[in-house]
């Protein structure tokens, strides 16, 4: 399901953020005994105390190990998608919300659009997250914006990319910067994951997700480019 896909990748990405700050704090505590050994005499007290620091460095990294072997159940299943059809399910999904409040969606699609690599279900959680998104920030109605279209790069390189435009009551510079924060909302009862489990399942695959706003009541633009396949 969605919930459990979406639990088993905070539960990856947090395990990932604390297995490396375990690395860095087991490494320094190794150079400072070693850094005191040098000037000064240590005592057994404080080789014992060094030695509880390791041991529970270790007995962490062990748990988050465990924790990453249980996250792997849910990787991702790449397949070529089109992302026509998956940003229109996805709108299927939300005609309630987009119907309750009073909301319009353009939907505009370039011909012969690319294909693109994609595990499906983990894409369906990007737009589905962004389209609601989009729905919550106009709460007296208003319009959604969907474009996708092909783009070449200067070094020939082919891209899909994939625009969500709404105006609704869009973010200063210093919000926008930390959207994509674990645990950072502006939402009442909002959790501050959504954004940041985007930008990791975006950037798995090899893409970018990019999202600007002129200012307050000046709506927002979310962009997803991703490489074609």
């Amino acid at each position: 399901s969605q919930k459990t896909s979406e639990l088993g990748l905070i539960v990856n990405s947090l395990a990932h953020e604390l297995n490396n700050s375990l690395t860095i704090i087991k490494g320094n505590t190794q150079m400072i005994f070693e850094d005191l050994k040098k000037t000064l005499d240590i005592d057994a007290t404080l080789k014992d105390e060094i030695k509880e620091i390791e041991n529970a460095v270790n007995v962490c990294t062990n748990f988050t190990r465990n924790i990453l072997n249980y996250a792997r159940q849910y990787q991702y299943n790449f397949e070529q998608i089109g992302i026509t059809e998956t940003i229109k399910s996805m709108i299927d999904l939300t005609k309630h919300e987009i119907l309750k409040s009073d909301i319009k969606i353009t939907e505009k699609y370039e011909k012969n659009l690319s294909t693109v690599k994609a595990s499906p279900q983990h894409i369906k959680q990007v737009f589905f997250n962004i389209i609601l998104n989009s729905i919550q920030s106009m709460p007296g109605g208003g319009i959604l914006e969907i474009e996708v279209s092909n783009r070449t790069n200067k070094n020939g390189r082919q891209f899909l990319d994939v625009k969500f435009t709404d105006n609704g009551i869009g973010m200063e510079k210093d919000t926008i910067k930390k959207i994509f924060d674990p645990f950072f909302t502006t939402k009442k009862n909002g959790n501050g994951l959504g954004l940041w489990i985007c930008s990791n399942i975006i950037r798995e695959h090899k893409g970018t997700l990019k999202v600007e706003s002129k200012g307050k009541n000046q709506g927002t633009t979310a962009t997803i480019t991703f490489p074609s396949s």
